[in-house]
């Protein structure tokens, strides 16, 4: 329902008209001075109580006044006006103003007033960063020729930057002397840019406001001021709290879904330096059972979001930044919303392909990727939440059918494929790994979907399911014992995926048909042979010799029949 604007509190955050700020501009010197004029009027709220902001002062602060001193961050004349860090509190302070009024459908996010001090309190935190790190100067410099808006240019500078901190504090370097709580490296100490209180104070408005949040960051616009120097004010927040504050895993908690939040709507820049974040904050436990979103509107807005970013994003799918986004999407579906959950695995399979397809097998992170990408996957479809989602009929159906035609078994066979030997210890350990993170998917897909509808979905599959599984039958011949093993765990792992989602019946039937009437049998096709086994079980000892003659000639003792695959399951060592 579309509300009339407020009469101080401007429109609402879904129906603002979305006037460019982006582009540069030079502003004249009436309205440079109108602009300086605004930000001396909001600066001098810094030293004001919250209260007496709250019901008289902050009345002489109007949309106004706002949009005239953010004007300034758009051209380099004028951006050094914004180096100015009690307007800083101001922002906040008007910000609160906002919270808990009645009607309840304000909140500081909700209408164009609280934005606007938020976007103003955005562009002078970058801008005082930016200055601190000795950087302002430049970005002017870079910048003097573009069409941009300088403020988008700032934003994009704090991102890299906020980047290099985190490598720093990785090396046990220190970076919070630009915030004005510790000393540099040369001993000099800057003013506190901003009390911990204030910080306390932003994080918890945005916190209680997060559905407002996300939605007044998400106009999907590829270029606007980023909130990386933001999430890194927050982390060191966090950082300090945990050496005071008993709850500062709650409060890490709260970030790590903020920080998440933004990811999904951020730009590449932005989100890089934002995962970074997410990184630092790590959660374990607790944090993964309960639902994120607020309500079905916050959840159609979150699975929303992550749509539309790997639709409109190319530069996601050379990153591994969409696993880490579905912690939050998987823990935001609900029975309402889930009819999206298939476009969300649409999209999520085709990351999965360009990103699959874009590295090299002998890259150090091929691994890594195949069993973080499969992981998330499976999280996806059975999150370890309290009260799980009921997935309807329709939904499991549409699901599966996704998979089906966007090639999941088929990406899942060319990992194991592609899957090179581990020639260390620790190599193995990785291989091992990724068989796991196979056959959860398969696990987590049979939580979700009965067995039958997969065997009914996946059953045409079975003639492709059997060239691969004939490729790991033969491939070890002739190989080193190190070698055998690889080939035959990675054949393992494909038999138990077709396990899972109830091909076994469809594959012995095939097998049976198609390969026991031959002149010899095949190596994979005897008539007693099963899905349960990597080799083969003859008909006769003739077809044996004739089969390992033809097919097999390196190799010379044939009278052991292969173990069942349960059997071997039994003694993998990789928590099978």
């Amino acid at each position: 329902m579309a509300y009339p604007p407020h009469p101080r509190w401007g429109c609402s955050v879904e129906a603002r008209a979305l006037v460019s700020d982006l582009e540069r501009a030079d502003l004249n010197p009436a309205l440079e001075h109108a602009g300086i004029q605004a930000l001396q009027k909001i600066s001098r709220l810094s030293s004001e109580s919250y209260t007496l902001v709250q019901t008289d002062l902050g009345k002489e602060i109007n949309i106004t006044i706002l949009q005239a001193a953010f004007l300034l961050a758009r051209g380099p004349r004028t951006i050094h006006h914004l180096a100015n860090p009690p307007v800083l509190k101001s922002c906040i302070r008007l910000m609160k103003t906002v919270e808990g009024l009645p009607p309840t459908e304000i909140t500081p996010f909700s209408h164009e007033y609280g934005y606007l001090c938020f976007k103003l309190f955005i562009v002078v935190l970058n801008v005082c960063l930016l200055e601190r790190w000795d950087k302002l100067e430049e970005v002017l410099t870079l910048c003097k020729d573009k069409e941009l808006a300088v403020h988008v240019y700032i934003s994009d500078m704090v991102a890299f930057i906020v980047g290099k901190q985190f490598e720093a504090l990785k090396s046990g370097e220190g970076c919070d002397w630009v915030l004005g709580w510790s000393a540099s490296a040369n001993g000099r100490r800057q003013p506190t840019l901003l009390p911990l209180s204030d910080i306390s104070t932003l994080f918890n408005l945005i916190w209680d406001d997060r559905k407002k949040f996300l939605l007044s960051q998400a106009p999907f616009t590829r270029k606007v001021t980023g909130l990386s120097g933001l999430m890194f004010v927050f982390s060191r927040y966090i950082a300090h709290e945990r050496k005071k504050n008993l709850e500062w895993k709650l409060l890490q908690g709260k970030l790590y879904e903020i920080a998440l939040r933004y990811a999904l709507v951020a730009d590449a820049r932005q989100r890089r330096a934002t995962v970074d974040v997410i990184d630092a904050n790590k959660c374990t436990g607790d944090w993964y059972n309960t639902p994120k979103h607020i309500d079905t509107e916050d959840s159609r807005l979150i699975l929303g979001a992550y749509i539309q970013t790997l639709t409109r994003d190319e530069e996601i799918h050379e990153t591994l930044h969409p696993p880490v986004l579905l912690r939050l999407v998987a823990l935001s579906v609900n029975d309402s919303t889930q009819e999206l959950l298939p476009e969300v695995v649409r999209w999520t399979i085709e990351y999965g392909w360009r990103m699959f397809l874009s590295l090299d097998d002998e890259e150090d992170n091929f691994e890594m990727f195949i069993k973080f990408f499969m992981s998330a996957f499976s999280y996806l479809l059975s999150p370890p939440l309290h009260s799980p989602v009921r997935l309807i009929p329709l939904t499991q159906t549409k699901v599966i059918e996704v998979m089906r035609k966007k090639g999941l078994l088929d990406w899942i066979a060319r990992a194991l494929i592609q899957l090179r030997p581990g020639t260390t210890y620790a190599e193995s350990e990785a291989n091992g790994d990724v068989h796991e993170s196979l056959i959860l998917f398969g696990k987590s897909l049979t939580e979700v979907v009965p067995q039958r509808e997969l065997e009914r979905c996946f059953g045409q599959y079975v003639p492709e399911w059997w060239k691969v599984h004939r490729y790991f039958a033969s491939i070890p011949a002739g190989r080193s014992s190190d070698h055998r093993d690889h080939y035959e765990h990675c054949g393992h792992a494909w038999l138990k995926v077709a396990e899972l989602l109830g091909l076994e019946p469809a594959i012995d039937e095939y097998a049976s048909e198609n390969y026991y009437n031959g002149e010899a049998a095949r190596s994979s096709g005897a008539r007693f042979g099963c899905t349960g086994c990597i080799h083969t079980w003859y008909c006769d000892d003739r077809c044996k010799r004739m089969d390992w003659r033809l097919v097999h000639p390196h190799i010379h003792s044939h009278d052991e029949s292969a173990p069942a695959l349960r059997d071997l399951l039994s003694g993998f060592g990789h928590g099978f």
